[in-house]
């Protein structure tokens, strides 16, 4: 994509387009999302050019942009932070009514609690630790960090400890995988 000319034809506004803020002619590449690579997470230009598919001179047409007009890319930055603290209170929202709800649920419907308790238990993207992994199939909490760590089953960590799908789960310990051969050394004589 070579641009010759002007560097200010490299960036450009597109009503609609990434809520019309600027961003790189031809991509759907923002020039605050280029200058926070750059001044925040501190890549250099070489890296965000390679890193995002663009040439050098995109990425500093973007900078040039971002140093003449820096106060529009901190208000861009602001907005942004304040939706996401806008998301979070409403996640957090959103948690506290299902609380809420669940536990109405409990107190008038009890049997229809333990329903939904035991689907859940049985759903296979839930995330299981490590001592609900040992319980239900037996093993020792050491074996399945063990494996955790040696990437021997998908997991993440979460804090200090490992957290895997139920259905990476009963893939690998619930008898669905299979079996190692076994296999006998013949000595030769």
């Amino acid at each position: 994509m070579a641009n010759s000319g002007n560097p200010k034809s490299r960036i450009t506004r597109t009503p609609g387009l990434r809520r019309g803020e600027p961003h790189i002619t031809g991509r759907h590449i923002s020039v605050e999302f280029i200058a926070d690579l750059y001044i925040n997470h501190r890549l250099s230009v070489e890296e965000i050019a390679h890193n995002q598919d663009l040439t050098l001179a995109q990425v500093h047409a973007a900078l040039a942009y971002t140093y003449d007009n820096l106060g529009e890319i901190k208000a861009i930055w602001q907005e942004q932070a304040r939706l996401s603290a806008k998301d979070a209170i409403s996640h957090e929202e959103a948690a506290a009514e299902r609380a809420r709800l669940e536990t109405q649920l409990a107190e008038r419907h009890p049997e229809r609690h333990e329903k939904l308790i035991h689907l859940r238990a049985e759903d296979p993207q839930r995330d299981m630790t490590v001592p609900e992994i040992a319980a239900e199939f037996g093993l020792t909490e050491q074996a399945i960090r063990k494996a955790a760590k040696n990437q021997a089953i998908p997991a993440r960590k979460i804090g200090r400890d490992w957290v895997v799908k139920r259905a990476d789960a009963l893939a690998y310990w619930g008898g669905q995988r299979p079996k190692a051969r076994a296999t006998t050394l013949v000595a030769h004589s």
